[in-house]
């Protein structure tokens, strides 16, 4: 019996030593010398550094999924200005705004329009009720997932108001702010605040509304990336549907899809600053605005364009020369009843000649490359 408890306590003790031992070769212990110190405390701080990241990338996630579910709910309240019996998405304008006498165009009641064209239509009011900031209401309705959810389906925001930052700088409210004025890494679509909205006719030129680029977790503008896949995505996805709140059912064509520099030494001076076209004048002229989108877009078109029409312009960051330093730039123009919508499309081309800002070149060359949207 002696026997067996003495086999049992060697025992216990070589897998103590054990123990003991990997503890020994992981942690500093006494008699190590600075060498042996110094690469235990790195691996230790490793370990430490890798466990928190591992946290942050499960709260990140979490975080993305409760705005996930919060953005469900926003498109519920979503103005709805199309027969639900509708099943497919039509090229045709459904509606025009109210008239200058104060009639209508389309199925809008005669009671809810007024004739300065100041009208909100109530389809806004549950949106409105929740943030007074809502402005209109972007989707792509063609592009769509599998189940045949809309990929960019979101409320557009306008506000003056600021957001003080590290360094007493300040930023947009809605750069890192969504719907619920709670800051978020993603933010919320928004207009330039000095564009002007006022009524369904007195709005600037074109209106620049700004959006991240997420990469993998693909909401915002993330999805607008994969126009640069080819012209035959963008005749598959041409119309964009925008609606402030004093209009309905507006459709705006793409004109161009454009990589733009940040800053104007990012391309030997030379920078096409699209955010300040807002109305044209002679600093910033319509024919100045056509020709730089001309240039530099990677798709051309039949499409014909004036400065009494009305134009969107959406902007997202664009990663192939580092964080910050390129936009990918899409501008659309709202559709007129002449239009003669499949022709237009069926128009699209590739351009042979684009323009490209001197740090894609440095970092693609001087060709159209597609990384995937989520890059």
């Amino acid at each position: 019996m002696s026997m067996i408890n003495e086999l049992s306590a060697v025992s216990r003790k070589k897998e103590e030593n054990f123990f003991l031992r990997v503890v020994k070769y992981f942690l500093p212990w006494r008699g190590d010398n600075l060498g042996e110190i110094f690469r235990k405390i790195v691996f230790v701080g490793s370990i430490v550094f890798f466990c928190l990241s591992i946290q942050a990338v499960v709260d990140y996630y979490q975080v993305d999924a409760k705005e996930i579910e919060r953005h469900d709910e926003i498109v519920q309240l979503a103005p709805d200005f199309i027969n639900d019996d509708n099943d497919e998405f039509e090229w045709e304008i459904d509606y025009q705004g109210p008239t200058s006498e104060g009639g209508s165009e389309g199925d809008m009641p005669q009671s809810n329009l007024n004739n300065d064209n100041t009208t909100v239509y109530e389809q806004w009011n549950g949106l409105l009720k929740q943030n007074k900031d809502t402005m209109g209401w972007i989707k792509i309705p063609t592009y769509i997932d599998e189940n045949g959810e809309q990929y960019i389906n979101y409320p557009v925001m306008y506000s003056k108001e600021v957001f003080e930052i590290a360094g007493g700088k300040t930023e947009d409210f809605y750069l890192h702010h969504n719907f619920d004025k709670k800051w978020t890494e993603s933010g919320t679509l928004y207009i330039d605040k000095r564009c002007y909205v006022n009524s369904a006719n007195d709005r600037s030129d074109v209106l620049t509304i700004y959006g991240h680029h997420m990469k993998r977790l693909g909401n915002m503008f993330t999805r607008l990336a994969e126009y640069k896949s080819g012209v035959e995505f963008l005749k598959q996805n041409p119309i964009i549907s925008f609606d402030t709140l004093y209009t309905k059912n507006q459709k705006y064509i793409i004109i161009g899809c454009y990589i733009v520099n940040e800053k104007a030494e990012y391309d030997n001076g030379e920078l096409f600053d699209y955010w300040r076209y807002r109305d044209f004048d002679e600093e910033h002229s319509f024919e100045k605005f056509i020709s730089e989108i001309n240039k530099r877009s990677w798709y051309h078109s039949d499409i014909k364009c004036t400065a009494e029409d009305d134009y969107i312009t959406l902007s997202t960051c664009s990663n192939e020369a580092g964080q910050s330093k390129l936009r990918w730039v899409i501008t659309a123009r709202k559709l007129k009843a002449s239009d003669d919508v499949d022709a237009l499309i069926d128009s699209y081309r590739d351009n042979d000649n684009i323009y490209f800002p001197r740090n894609w070149i440095k970092a693609k060359g001087n060709k159209t490359v597609y990384d995937g949207w989520w890059y």
